[in-house]
Parts: C-alpha cells; structure tokens; sequence
C-alpha cells in the first residue's frame, strides 16, 4: 500500500526505534560505567582490608558480581573486625562520638541559660 499516511506513519515508527536502540545503548553504557566503577571501588575497599591481594585475588573478584564482590568483602571485614585492635579502635571511635554528643548538649545547655538569662532581663516586672 503505497497511502502516504501509512509511508509517515512508518517514517515516524523507524525513527522511533532508531532513538529506543541508541537509548538502550547508552544505558548498557552507562551500565558498563557503573558496574566498573562499582568494581573498583570494591577492589579497593578490599585492599584497605586485606593489604595482600595478588593478581590472582583480583582476577578472580573482577569475575565475581557485584553482589558476590560485596559478600566476599563483608566475609573479609568480619574476618578482620574481629581483631582486639579493631575492637580497641572502636571503642575509641564510639567514645569520641558521645563525647562529641555530650559536647553538643552542653553547648546547648549553655545557650538555654543564656537565652533564659537574656528573658529574664527582657521581662517587664509586674
């Protein structure tokens, strides 16, 4: 059928399907992008842990999923949180925190007796 209504309207389909392949494209892209990025920073989070990945360590993660690479570094974390020095450390870590919580709630005291002392001062006596 050679009806130009049918001829646009098939113009207008192939330009469409065109412009979904490029999009998939670029999401398969970006995908690509993520996973490597994701990757790396894994790779590099268990270097932080383990400090001994050979090329073989890593050739084997880098055939790993994200979610088996995730696993692996939680298992080697727990591995080594469980040390008396990462106890220790923390420890010290949660200590430094409420000391820091404590602080803001003096310094928040602090401005209350200001703020009623500054009422007070305010206050018209009857």
């Amino acid at each position: 059928v050679d009806n130009p209504v049918y001829r646009g309207k098939g113009e207008s389909l192939n330009v469409l399907i065109r412009s979904f392949k490029k999009s998939i494209q670029l999401f398969y892209l970006s995908l690509s992008m993520y996973n490597e990025s994701v990757c790396s920073k894994q790779l590099t989070q268990l270097n932080m842990i383990t400090n001994n990945l050979d090329n073989n360590d890593i050739e084997k993660l880098i055939g790993f999923d994200t979610k088996q690479r995730q696993e692996y570094i939680q298992q080697k974390f727990q591995n080594v949180s469980n040390t008396p020095r990462v106890r220790a450390l923390t420890q010290i870590h949660h200590i430094e925190q409420s000391r820091k919580e404590m602080e803001k709630v003096q310094k928040s005291v602090q401005d209350l007796k200001r703020l009623d002392s500054e009422l007070n001062t305010l206050a018209i006596p009857g």
